[in-house]
């Protein structure tokens, strides 16, 4: 059987201030900034990615999964029907973001898990 997965692409946490927690992870931390946009910020840790996303309006830490762990599929889109084809279950569907493609199932306790195929070089907004 191929490996649908790549490798673990990145874990990350939702945040009320994303700018706060830049700040945070950057500066008290040390990690290095490698994307910032609007919504999503990604640093490194020792060769691995860690991310933090602004909380939408409408959400709260009870609403969101406190930590996602997100694997890296390339393309996406042949996972995601792998996956489907086996009954897993998507609580969100693709969505195309600056920081990449990303879509989100569940494992059969409920745990969340993420998808993830990262920008082309052109789209990435580096810091």
């Amino acid at each position: 059987m191929t490996a649908l997965f790549e490798k673990i692409a990145f874990t990350h946490y939702a945040t009320k201030n994303l700018e706060r927690a830049v700040e945070f992870y950057r500066d008290v931390l040390g990690l290095k900034l490698l994307l910032r946009t609007d919504e999503w910020a990604e640093f490194d840790i020792g060769g691995q990615r860690f991310a933090v996303h602004q909380l939408k309006s409408s959400e709260t830490f009870q609403t969101v999964n406190p930590a996602v762990v997100s694997l890296q599929a390339q393309p996406i889109e042949n996972a995601i029907e792998a996956l489907k084809n086996k009954g897993v279950r998507f609580v969100q569907e693709l969505q195309i973001r600056p920081h990449g493609k990303m879509a989100t199932f569940q494992d059969w306790d409920g745990n969340l898990l993420g998808l993830y195929e990262p920008p082309g070089e052109k789209s990435h907004q580096n810091v």
